[in-house]
């Protein structure tokens, strides 16, 4: 599941969301009838003179890493009124354990990041992560994948975030958050059939916020438990060509009612797709789908059924054997973070481009755009009317000096245009410019 704004901005180098989908990520498409290997992007390209082999461990081998990163920000609080620079210096770890074993795979990794704000310190976080993935091959055709996660982290700035006139009552600590995932699942291929069923859980813990007048800025009706069940077919054209359909049935169940209006904001959400994947000449390789998605409260008195189009796509289109474009885009209901509100529809589309200016150069290219729509709430009509929009432009390089070192710089513009002032009175709009250089040092 996704949670809204939870995402750091800022190129955060924890991988905790890398962790909560440790055991999809385990169940790519491998084997014929469903060969994906006509094309290989940038990023798939190997580099054996850049790649770090890691440390012998037994069955294991043992791949640590460590980043230092500078960062300027021109609006650390993501404020349209008020805004304040700030340099932050960032330190994050890694450490993975990954069997080489010739069947079945188990896999270990913890990380950690702390920032440190030069005249902010308020805004200082450290963040840590634990996970555990693994596969059991069970034959040829059938393997069972799971995977487990705990994390703790912070939320991103505007967001969620209160928001008045000039700032004045600005939220002083991010919000920080504690999640726990687990997930387990079943995949068969019968020869040009693949079915699979996947289970994921987890739980979301919001610690309170304080804002600049003293007050607490309660968090608690954000705690969540959330369960998903998703079934899924495909069916082999071709080597390279598959139509699949698939369904889900999610549960989102709150610790606490909503504070606005009292309503219960349990739902269930539904979703059905179908669509095709595809790796086909030596230009296209992606999976697309099309479907609808609708959820259904508990207190259906307080807030109405959500329902609409879903999409879920991402396409990599290779012009040339040294660029790769990518292409994403996504649909769905989502939780909402703000109280009075049962849902979100969220729409988020990107761009991403990667071009190997050299064997060991990688120059980065990135657009993205999220809308969040806010549903209906019946006690409050007008809220149906906020929208939020999300704009963010990023440009980068990757340097990979030796198998040892590599150097990163981003560049990101980001900007919210939010109506939230003409729906509450609360101007969630701005403007942001975020500048980052790192050295990783890894084995």
């Amino acid at each position: 599941m996704k949670f809204s704004g939870l995402k750091r901005t800022g190129g955060v180098l924890l991988g905790l969301t890398a962790l909560l989908n440790a055991g999809a990520a385990m169940a790519q498409e491998r084997g014929a009838p469903y060969d994906r290997g006509n094309n290989q992007g940038v990023r798939d390209r190997p580099r054996p003179e850049y790649e770090n082999s890691g440390m012998p461990a037994g069955g294991f081998r043992f791949y640590p890493s460590i980043t230092a990163s500078a960062e300027s920000n021109d609006n650390v609080f993501a404020d349209a009124a008020d805004e304040i620079s700030d340099t932050i210096a960032r330190l994050a770890g890694s450490a993975r354990f990954s069997s080489i074993w010739s069947r079945h795979a188990f896999n270990v990794t913890a990380a950690a990041a702390t920032d440190k704000y030069s005249d902010n310190s308020q805004n200082d976080t450290s963040s840590y992560s634990l996970g555990a993935d693994g596969r059991l091959d069970v034959t040829r055709a059938v393997r069972i994948d799971g995977a487990l996660s705990y994390g703790s982290a912070f939320e991103a700035r505007g967001v969620n975030d209160p928001r008045t006139a000039g700032g004045a009552s600005r939220l002083v600590d991010p919000i920080e958050y504690e999640t726990k995932a687990g997930s387990l699942g079943v995949t068969a291929e019968l020869n040009r059939v693949r079915v699979a069923l996947d289970a994921d859980a987890s739980q979301v813990d919001f610690d309170n916020g304080r804002l600049s007048s003293g007050a607490v800025f309660a968090q608690d009706f954000r705690d969540l438990d959330a369960t998903d069940i998703t079934a899924r077919v495909d069916f082999a054209l071709s080597p390279d060509t598959a139509l699949f359909v698939s369904g889900s049935q999610g549960w989102r169940s709150y610790d606490v009612k909503d504070p606005a209006f009292g309503g219960n904001r349990d739902f269930e959400v539904t979703q059905a797709l179908a669509g095709a994947s595809f790796d086909i000449t030596r230009l296209l390789r992606g999976e697309i789908g099309v479907g609808y998605s609708w959820a259904t409260f508990d207190d259906a008195a307080t807030y109405p059924e959500a329902n609409g189009l879903s999409v879920s796509g991402k396409v990599d289109w290779f012009p040339t054997q040294l660029t790769t474009v990518a292409l994403s885009a996504a649909r769905n209901i989502e939780e909402a973070g703000v109280a009075g509100v049962g849902s979100i529809t969220r729409a988020d589309y990107g761009v991403r481009v990667d071009h190997e200016l050299r064997r060991n150069i990688v120059l980065i290219g990135e657009g993205r755009f999220i809308r969040d729509e806010y549903n209906e709430t019946n006690a409050a009509p007008t809220i149906a009317q906020r929208e939020d929009d999300r704009t963010q432009y990023t440009a980068g390089i990757d340097w990979l000096l030796n198998r040892v070192a590599t150097i990163n710089g981003r560049y990101t513009r980001a900007e919210q245009d939010s109506n939230d002032a003409v729906v509450t009175g609360q101007d969630r709009s701005y403007e942001q410019n975020i500048a980052w250089i790192g050295l990783t040092l890894r084995r």
